[in-house]
């Protein structure tokens, strides 16, 4: 049973995807020479990007932490149990959204700048994206074992 579940779309980021693709083929359009296929190449990999990162699903059960990128071909799960903390926070406008290493550990987003930060027992720390970062903070700390 799930305890949270929760879908964030990255309306912003598909969007700006989809505005370089479309600006991409127009300009292959305009202008016909060898560079056709290389724009057709990166319209292409901006859409992909778009229905990969479309959103961001949260899920909280019994055991695992899950979250999943847009139809699920990019997802990670974690068990609760190697959940040390987890805090509401806002990322900066240079952490921005997508998947990347920050000097926070990893950034998991798709839109907006707020986030959960979460440490691991080992040591390790991500901040997972989310438009109702308070709300899942809360229910992760209900979830996280006492030390």
């Amino acid at each position: 049973m799930n305890q949270y579940h929760h879908q964030q779309f990255g309306k912003t980021l598909v969007v700006a995807l989809c505005t370089g693709a479309v600006l991409c083929l127009l300009f292959m359009i305009m202008v016909s020479s060898r560079a056709n296929v290389v724009l057709l190449l990166i319209s292409t990999l901006l859409l992909v990007g778009a229905i990969l990162f479309s959103s961001l699903t949260v899920i909280v059960d019994e055991t695992h932490l899950r979250w999943k990128f847009g139809p699920g071909f990019i997802h990670k799960q974690i068990p609760l149990d190697e959940i040390l903390q987890a805090e509401a926070t806002s990322t900066t406008l240079q952490e921005g959204c997508g998947i990347y290493l920050t000097s926070r550990g990893w950034l998991y987003s798709v839109s907006g700048n707020q986030a959960v930060a979460i440490r691991l027992k080992t040591g390790k720390r991500f901040l997972l994206g989310s438009d109702e970062a308070e709300k899942l903070a809360l229910v992760l700390q209900q979830k996280v074992p006492p030390e």
